[in-house]
């Protein structure tokens, strides 16, 4: 009997990680895997958007210090750039907990060690 309870407990962890993986995976396709180095903003009022674009909905803002947790990172086409590329950061404000978009310009750290976005 003892097998059996173990046995459920390990298929019931393992839907969490599934479930929480979907969870991830589902906020403009961020990364599933391990997250990337924490990054940190530069300037004050640093714009957090909904999507990978300079024309998505602001959700919110990062300030000068605050750390920035890296899940992936996408490279964009930039309309204000005649196509040249920006890239942008998945992740999370620590400071506010807000999840969103932002600009490489405007965060300091090792960007070439984030993974890309599936």
């Amino acid at each position: 009997m003892r097998h059996l309870i173990s046995t459920k407990v390990l298929i019931i962890a393992g839907s969490a990680l599934a479930i929480a993986g979907g969870v991830i995976g589902g906020a403009g396709d961020a990364a599933a895997a391990a997250p990337g180095p924490t990054m940190t903003f530069i300037e004050n009022g640093i714009n957090i958007r909904s999507a990978a674009n300079i024309d998505a909905t602001i959700v919110g803002h990062g300030q000068r210090g605050q750390k920035f947790d890296s899940q992936c990172v996408r490279s964009v086409p930039d309309r204000r750039w005649n196509g040249a590329v920006t890239n942008w950061v998945y992740g999370t404000n620590r400071a506010t907990g807000v999840k969103g978009w932002t600009s490489t310009e405007v965060l300091d750290g090792i960007v070439n060690k984030i993974p890309y976005c599936r």
